[in-house]
């Protein structure tokens, strides 16, 4: 009975009408450009796709019979119904697993693959890794949804729920999460915010400098997705009047990766008010004409450009998803609830949001880890600063580089000097000059120590008084100026 069963199978396959192709022509949206495209080349094997604004090749000469028809139509399915990025990351990993040979024999055994669904995937991982073999699971339950629907070879509608509960590896998507790798370290955000912070003449940067900037500020302060960094359109960020002298910058981001395109509204945040200088000269440097993104049009370029930058500032990449991470976490422990860190991240579901809360450390490991005394984060490292200079030296400065000031109504000085002169300098004096290469820090480790604890008095202020409070700017300052000064005095140490 099987035998004569797999005989008749086999004809099928060789059916030129089984799985006939009757479109001459496919329309679908690249979602990232929004762009209507029509593909005309169906009984093709070489498609060329257009997918988060590149165009993508899918190559189907490796299937002979009739089974390449009914990856096509799959595919032509997928196009239409879900997303040409959706498409291009399924077939891919379909294509590298799947020989046609196998198809075939997954298609005639419709009880085997149902009810040894595991076992084969267990077999498979052996061959290829997970990144590889869940865009290609996806794809085959795909085939087979489409022979359900259609009623083709033994396949029908009766098994579509049971296709659509076979479950895909068990993977703990949050383990690095778990462990900590996954965020940015204070040394690390510590360089990042000097790098922002010591640029003082925004009109010499040029538009590679500018976008370098804009997208590094657009991931470590909102911790979005390279596609929605790119996706971004010169009317997407509006510039408001607070006052006179004051303005905001709004950026509105589109939501992707929602399970249904309803829960798909904007996001809309703002600015760091210090920041929005380099937005500004970047949209008085974009030429309008013809010119419909803010940056280029395309996510791989987007990652290419955060590549890049964190490579100058730390020495190795720092990719998206570790920006990201980190956002969430700070917002963890800044005091922010579920629903707050979930929104802000874009999430449709809250639940996607709960590991933060399940990593984040107890109320008294977070006040160290901002006060810079925990022995988790006691990795030290050089910041940048300029000379060492004595108490003579510093005595003898001109009046113009001597430095004091008054943060949060502390008096602040004699920490040392500014080879720049303060009425020259734009930043803020003490917040910035520790890592700063102007900065002509004086060699006496009690004057910075402290400096160091009238911080931490200011620290447990914030946390005492509100929580909420920690998700300021100034309080972010804080813990950053306390890193320097911690790196300051252990190289102070370190000469001795």
């Amino acid at each position: 009975m099987d035998n004569k069963y797999q005989e008749a199978s086999a004809l099928e396959f060789k059916d030129d009408g089984l799985f006939k192709i009757s479109t001459k022509y496919v329309r679908y949206e690249d979602d990232f450009t929004e762009k209507i495209h029509t593909f005309r080349d169906v009984e093709n094997d070489i498609w060329e796709i257009y997918s988060d604004g590149c165009k993508k090749i899918i190559v189907f000469k490796k299937y002979k019979t009739n089974i390449k028809n009914l990856i096509k139509l799959t595919a032509i399915n997928i196009l239409t119904n879900l997303s040409s990025s959706t498409l291009v990351n399924y077939i891919h990993g379909f294509l590298k697993v799947f020989s046609e040979q196998e198809i075939i024999d997954i298609i005639k055994n419709k009880e085997k693959i149902l009810y040894n669904w595991e076992i084969y995937k267990s077999n498979k991982i052996n061959s290829f890794t997970i990144s590889t073999i869940l865009p290609a699971l996806n794809f085959l339950k795909n085939i087979l949804i489409y022979l359900s629907v259609n009623n083709l070879l033994r396949w029908n509608k009766n098994d579509i729920e049971n296709i659509s509960n076979l479950k895909r590896f068990k993977i703990n998507k949050y383990t690095k999460i778990k462990s900590g790798d996954c965020f940015l370290n204070t040394e690390e955000e510590a360089k990042i915010l000097n790098y922002i912070s010591k640029v003082s003449n925004y009109e010499n940067l040029t538009s590679k400098d500018l976008d370098e900037y804009c997208v590094l500020i657009l991931f470590y302060q909102f911790g979005v997705r390279p596609k929605q960094v790119g996706m971004l359109k010169l009317y997407d960020l509006k510039t408001y009047k607070i006052n006179k002298y004051d303005e905001t910058l709004h950026v509105k981001f589109q939501k992707i990766k929602q399970r249904h395109t309803m829960n798909a509204i904007p996001l809309v945040r703002k600015i760091k008010t210090e920041w929005i200088v380099f937005f500004k000269e970047k949209i008085r440097k974009t030429d309008k004409h013809g010119n419909y993104y803010f940056f280029s049009n395309n996510k791989n370029d987007i990652r290419e450009i955060l590549r890049k930058v964190t490579i100058k500032i730390l020495g190795y990449p720092i990719n998206a998803n570790i920006f990201r991470h980190s956002v969430a976490q700070r917002l963890v422990e800044s005091g922010a609830n579920l629903d707050e860190v979930s929104s802000f991240l874009g999430h449709t579901y809250s639940k996607s949001a709960l590991v933060y809360f399940q990593v984040s450390a107890q109320t008294g490991v977070l006040i160290n880890k901002a006060l810079g005394i925990s022995n988790i984060y006691s990795k030290i490292s050089k910041i940048t600063h300029g000379d060492f200079i004595s108490i003579e030296e510093l005595n003898n400065l001109n009046t113009e580089k001597y430095i004091e000031s008054y943060p949060h109504g502390i008096a602040i000085s004699g920490i040392g000097g500014c080879d720049l002169k303060q009425n020259l300098c734009k930043k803020n004096p003490v917040f910035s000059c520790y890592g700063c290469d102007k900065f002509l820090p004086l060699n006496d480790k009690s004057v910075h120590e402290n400096v160091l604890e009238n911080l931490r008095s200011i620290i447990k202020k914030f946390k005492d008084s509100s929580l909420s409070e920690t998700h300021s700017p100034a309080y972010m300052q804080l813990k950053s100026l306390i890193f320097n000064i911690e790196s300051l005095i252990h190289e102070i140490e370190e000469k001795k």
